[in-house]
This record gives structure tokens, C-alpha cells and sequence, in this order.
């Protein structure tokens, strides 16, 4: 109880032993509960045709969590892909069409929470490849039906994701905007930048 609390019944009683109790003091009212928190909605176990790594979230907004994972292409020995060496990230939701990401050949999506503030969950991957350091991240949201990038991809290093720094989250100065961090493929140091722009 707060100090408010406890000086109310206090100042009722005062006053009623002023009146010489007459009148009985009215009890003090009980303070008006708190309204309970609604539940946090929690996904449900994935289904059997969903893989074990997929990522919980809500990326449609509908108040209802879903499943997204990434389906590889067949690699094969020369180190190529049969048929393209393109990825599709999947959903339990079959209403939510599956996202294309070219030159990918593995990678586990994140969910990022809702970034733009439309009710929504964003997704962001960094697609694996054959060789190399330098892989730009993507950054997804769902709006009118389809996805859409929710600002450009941008370059990262080995690095940054060696060293676990998050690549994008809210900019807390300024609505509408998101931190990203990135490696510029210009800068021969790799030193990790920071930079604030709008969300689309």
C-alpha cells in the first residue's frame, strides 16, 4: 500500500473523533482494482508438417500467432543448387504467401517484433551462402496482402554477427524510425556504424 494508502483511513478516523462520534466514521473505500492485463496470446505447439526451427510471431497483425521457416534449395556437389540457388521463407498460415530470397542457400529467420507499429511482427533473415563475409540483411513486413521490404537491405560483415550485435530495432528518439547497424563494404576496417532511417 502507498503512503497514500495509509494516510486516508487515518485522516477519516481524526475527523470523526473531532465530531465527538456522532456520526460514525464511513470506512474508507478500498481502492478500485486494477484491471487485469489481457493474456498474452502464446503459439500454439507447431503443427507436424511445420520443422522444429521455425519462428513463432504474428506476422500478419491478426491477433493470431503463426510459424515462418526457411526451405533451402537442393545444393549439390559443385557447389550449386539444383533448379537455382534461391530459398523461400513458409508459414503455417497457408493464407500468407511464401517470400522469395535470391542467392540463398540457407538461414533461420528472425522475428523482430513490430517494428513499424502496424500491429505486426517483422521479419529479417541474412541468407547464407557459398563463401564470403559480406551478406546484406533483409527486412520484411506485411502490408495489403504482401510483403514488403521495410527498408532497404543492408550490407553486414562476419563480424558483427560473430560478436551478436542486433542489426535493427526501434529508434527510441524518433516514431517512425528504426536503428540499423551495418558494416560499410567501403570501410577496409569493418568498423561497425549505426544509422537512422524511416521505415517504409
Amino acid at each position: 500500500m502507498t503512503k497514500k494508502g495509509y494516510f486516508l483511513p487515518a485522516l477519516v478516523l481524526s475527523a470523526g473523533l473531532w465530531a465527538g462520534c456522532e456520526h460514525p466514521a464511513k470506512p474508507a473505500e478500498a481502492p478500485a482494482a486494477r484491471p487485469a492485463r489481457p493474456a498474452v496470446a502464446q503459439p500454439p505447439a507447431p503443427p507436424a508438417n511445420v520443422p522444429k526451427e521455425a519462428v513463432a510471431g504474428d506476422f500478419d497483425g491478426d491477433g493470431r500467432p503463426e510459424y515462418v521457416w526457411l526451405v533451402p534449395p537442393e545444393v549439390l556437389e559443385n557447389l550449386e543448387c539444383q533448379g537455382g540457388c534461391n530459398s523461400y521463407l513458409r508459414f503455417s498460415n497457408a493464407a500468407l504467401p511464401a517470400i522469395e530470397q535470391e542467392n540463398c542457400i540457407e538461414g533461420t529467420p528472425d522475428n523482430l517484433g513490430d517494428l513499424n507499429e502496424d500491429g505486426g511482427d517483422e521479419i529479417g533473415l541474412l541468407p547464407h551462402r557459398f563463401m564470403g563475409c559480406w551478406v546484406g540483411y533483409y527486412v520484411y513486413t506485411y502490408r495489403a496482402g504482401r510483403w514488403q521490404p521495410l527498408v532497404e537491405p543492408f550490407s553486414t560483415y562476419c563480424n558483427q554477427w560473430e560478436d551478436g550485435v542486433i542489426p535493427i530495432e526501434k529508434d527510441p528518439s524518433r516514431k517512425g524510425y528504426v536503428l540499423i547497424r551495418y558494416t560499410d563494404s567501403a570501410d577496409t576496417t569493418f568498423t561497425l556504424q549505426t544509422k537512422s532511417v524511416p521505415v517504409r
